[in-house]
């Protein structure tokens, strides 16, 4: 039999295929023979050597386009990289989640050219990562209200406010702000604006007033900034129509992708579930063999075929050629759906697993605080 090597593409990437795969054993391998990620995981944060051997292997190159060196930006394959991730970490899918729907994706369809190239460039070959600031302490759902604002001088944008929550806080190199156009009376106007703002350049520090001691997802950093720098014209991203329309293009597809992270995480909940339940004796015989564990594990199997089906669905609308601005009844229902499935899924495997599951040091309970 003839073995036909794996064909490289364009980029010289590896076959996603192949990525994928090997993918999955690193991860594995830093988890759990380098590692133990249920140690991991009741501490704050993230070892330098777990993250610098995860970024080694450049998985955000799947969320970036060929032109500029990336796997493409497909969204199937974003998808199966998200599930990879949350089947061993929770937080570690959504740390890729932000920096491929929060930042990436916005700035690869909304930023300038030259700002495009660099930045995806510092990911590709300096495993940069982005992520997005709205939220504030006094406006979170309330986001159109927003008080951070800007002003124009020198052909620079001077960025004011204070932001709060956004996932990898004090950690990203690149972050889309947020802020709304003040006027010479000193009122804020109504549309939104972003800005990329690259932390490593002059007068675009951002100060981390504190970290917060977030319930759940321990890997993520997360905490209140206070903003004060000037961006520069080439970095604000320029919307089709709306500043508003462009934030719900953005949040309606990160919510969109919500599935592909579930994915691996339901599969999870589902491997630990079958697994217990066929090693554990009660009674005499295997805990497998009770009709309401049964059930129980029939809803697994059902939450994992339900998101299965959602990730079709994702693959086929989330692109960023299509707006996503009006679809927001479908974008919420998806995100509010397949986190109600993640949850309830966390719950049925600590029923199953008992005690011990009760701690932070256990997937059970770990799943439970996590989603």
């Amino acid at each position: 039999m003839t073995v036909v090597a794996a064909t490289p593409t364009a980029n010289g990437h590896k076959p996603f295929p192949q990525f994928i795969q090997e993918f999955k054993a690193q991860l594995k391998h830093l988890f759990h023979i380098r590692s133990d990620i249920n140690q991991l995981s009741i501490k704050r944060g993230m070892p330098p050597f777990i993250l610098r051997e995860i970024m080694s292997s450049t998985p955000l190159s799947t969320y970036i386009p060929e032109q500029y060196g990336g796997r493409g930006g497909h969204i199937h394959e974003g998808l199966a990289l998200a599930a990879a991730a949350s089947y061993e970490s929770l937080p570690l899918s959504l740390g890729f989640g932000i920096n491929w729907a929060l930042f990436l994706q916005p700035t690869g369809k909304y930023g300038e050219e030259k700002i495009k190239a660099k930045v995806f460039t510092d990911f590709l070959t300096n495993q940069k990562m982005g992520g997005l600031m709205i939220t504030e302490p006094g406006y979170g759902s309330d986001a159109l209200h927003m008080q951070s604002s800007y002003t124009t001088k020198d052909g620079n944008y001077h960025l004011q406010g204070t932001k709060h929550w956004a996932g990898l806080t004090g950690w990203a190199d690149y972050w889309l702000l947020t802020a709304r156009q003040k006027n010479k009376n000193g009122k804020l106007k109504r549309d939104i604006d972003f800005f990329i703002c690259d932390v490593s350049a002059p007068e675009q520090n951002i100060v981390v007033e504190e970290f917060y001691e977030n319930l759940g997802v321990y890997l993520l950093p997360y905490g209140r900034n206070h903003i004060d720098v000037k961006i520069p014209s080439g970095q604000k991203l320029v919307p089709q129509s709306t500043g508003i329309k462009m934030m719900l293009d953005l949040l309606h597809r990160s919510r969109m992708q919500f599935p592909g992270m579930a994915m691996g995480f339901l599969q999870r909940m589902l491997d630990e579930a079958v697994q217990h339940c066929q090693e554990r004796q009660v009674g005499g015989k295997s805990l497998f063999n009770y009709d309401q564990v049964q059930q129980r594990i029939s809803h697994l199997q059902s939450a994992y075929t339900i998101c299965s089906a959602m990730c079709f669905n994702s693959s086929q609308k989330a692109g960023v050629e299509n707006d996503l601005a009006p679809h927001g009844l479908e974008a919420n229902a998806v995100k509010t759906y397949v986190t109600d499935l993640m949850q309830s899924s966390a719950q049925s495997l600590l029923q199953l697993v008992g005690a011990k599951g009760y701690r932070l040091d256990h997937i059970a309970g770990r799943a439970i605080v996590d989603s």
